[in-house]
């Protein structure tokens, strides 16, 4: 069975009724063998310090605290290189605010090992309000290598909380994600794994 690392960083602006949906998403995924690594960005307030003690109480749930708020970029780095150490095969990602379908994990772990050329994996996204109401907004993404190089002259190919890597794909971008940018991180981990 295909071992998964889910990373998922939060910051004292994250709301704990979308945090305890993102984690209840995977949780409920129709696959096993994966395990939710929050990496907590610096100092929280109280109530979300609480429910984030909670989930650390969950056997498939690692809450990784960070004193200083550094960035997105570095505590992904860092819950990357746990998830190296631990000997996972992929790197599922996961924002604080966005809810996973229940066979997203499924479905990408059966992409990956049907086609072992490729590194990384996304999907299609549906924008929600607070309520878990749509949107109207509906994004699809690229489905090639080729297309997703065209696509990224206009915006980044793939909705970085939808994807999925390969452990390997942070051998070829060593640095992992760049500190340096604190809005783009996403963008530049596309360009230089490419």
């Amino acid at each position: 069975m295909s071992r998964i690392g889910v990373l998922l960083p939060v910051y004292k602006n994250d709301s704990i009724e979308f945090l305890k949906k993102s984690v209840g998403s995977i949780l409920e995924q129709t696959i096993e063998g994966f395990h939710i690594y929050i990496g907590v960005d610096g100092p929280v307030g109280a109530d979300l310090d609480v429910c984030l003690s909670d989930l650390d109480k969950e056997a498939t749930i690692t809450v990784v605290r960070f004193e200083v708020n550094r960035g997105l970029a570095c505590v992904l780095n860092d819950l990357i290189s746990i998830c190296k150490k631990e000997g996972y095969d992929y790197y599922a990602r996961m924002d604080a605010d966005d809810i996973s379908e229940k066979d997203r994990f499924e479905k990408q772990v059966k992409f990956l090992e049907n086609h072992p050329e490729v590194d990384v994996v996304g999907g299609a996204i549906d924008e929600i309000d607070g309520n878990d109401e749509l949107r109207g907004k509906h994004v699809e993404y690229p489905l090639t290598h080729e297309e997703c190089r065209k696509f990224f002259r206009y915006r980044d190919p793939l909705a970085h909380p939808a994807v999925m890597f390969r452990a390997r794909y942070f051998e070829k971008v060593v640095g992992g994600y760049r500190p340096e940018y604190r809005k783009n991180q996403d963008t530049m981990l596309w360009y230089d794994g490419y």
